[in-house]
């Protein structure tokens, strides 16, 4: 009986400690930390915060993560942040992004036309200074 007893608690003991040292994938956070996207504008983070990260931060969803993954923007080539931030104008001009689904069930994470311009103004810029 001895044995059991110590052995119930060393196993309880290491699954409290397990619990509290890790994060449940609920408790994590859902948007990027602040630093993360600190080459892009404010008023650019906005309209990728409302209509972007719902996949393409992490948690995200896993397939539109392999294609741009902004909570690991900075750890990106600058060539890569260019290509990505091109790619993210063509896609949101095309109507391809967000997705029609997205579309339909969040109307308000498409941008306007007027955000569309701040971002893809944003883009011609971040291409101008990887020129130089």
């Amino acid at each position: 009986m001895k044995f059991s007893s110590r052995l119930t608690f060393l196993v309880t003991g290491l699954v409290m400690f397990a619990l509290t040292t890790s994060k449940p994938a609920q408790a994590q956070e859902s948007q990027p930390k602040a630093d993360t996207l600190n080459a892009v504008p404010p008023e650019v983070l906005v309209i990728l915060k409302k209509g972007c990260y719902d996949c393409h931060a992490e948690p995200g969803k896993t397939m539109a993560l392999t294609h741009v993954n902004f909570t690991q923007w900075n750890e990106y080539s600058a060539e890569k942040q260019a290509s990505k931030a091109r790619a993210i104008c063509e896609q949101v001009t095309k109507g391809e992004m967000p997705p029609k689904r997205y579309k339909e069930y969040n109307p308000s994470g498409v941008p306007t036309a007027e955000e569309l311009k701040i971002l893809c103004d944003w883009v011609a810029k971040y291409q101008e200074t990887e020129k130089k």
